[in-house]
This record gives structure tokens, sequence and C-alpha cells, in this order.
């Protein structure tokens, strides 16, 4: 399925939790700040090599569903790389749950 698709069908099974938030910051640091940064805003130590990446805490990201982020982690983006061979989906909904607190901030 495309993110598009996972997004309109696809919802959060990994309530949000302390545990949840902290594991997703995690992998979130070891995965995606390279280039999102660890605050999401898009400004990683790679991202002036590369075109920088969105800042996920704008409205235009929390306004996607969380299954359209799952599936972007997933299947990757434009330019991002895909992170489903890498990420269990537990791990990816973690993601998720983390980057929300960061749009609620």
């Amino acid at each position: 399925m495309t993110r598009e698709e996972m997004g309109k069908i696809l919802t959060n099974p990994v309530p949000v939790s302390q545990q949840s938030i902290e594991n997703g910051r995690r992998l979130f640091e070891i995965y995606c700040a390279l280039c999102h940064g660890t605050n999401a805003k898009g400004m990683g130590p790679v991202a002036v090599k590369f075109v920088p990446p969105p800042d996920l805490t704008l409205p235009f990201f929390a306004q996607k569903s969380d299954g359209y982020i799952y599936g972007t982690i997933r299947n990757g983006g434009p330019i991002m790389p895909a992170h489903g061979t890498v990420l269990a989906p537990k791990e990816r909904w973690d993601i998720v749950n983390f980057l929300r607190s960061l749009q609620t901030q």
C-alpha cells in the first residue's frame, strides 16, 4: 500500500504512553534525527548535504493521519528512504506517538 492508502485505513494500535513515546524518541534519534534533527524540525546534521527535510512539527504534518505518517516511515517519501525493513511495525507506531508528542508542544 502507498502511504496515502495507509493514511486512509490504518489506525494506530499502540496506545500513547510514556513508554511508547520514549521508545519512539530513542528510535527517532537513531533512524531519523540525522536528517530531521532531534526536535523533528528538519535541521539534522546531514540535512545540509541534501534537500532539507521538512519540519514535522508544522500543522501540515499534524493534520496528517497516524496511518499516513506510519506509511511514510515504512515506505519512505519523495526523497526519504524507506525504513520498513529496519523498524518493526510497533517501533514505527512508537515513532508516530513520539512525533505527535512533539506536535503538541
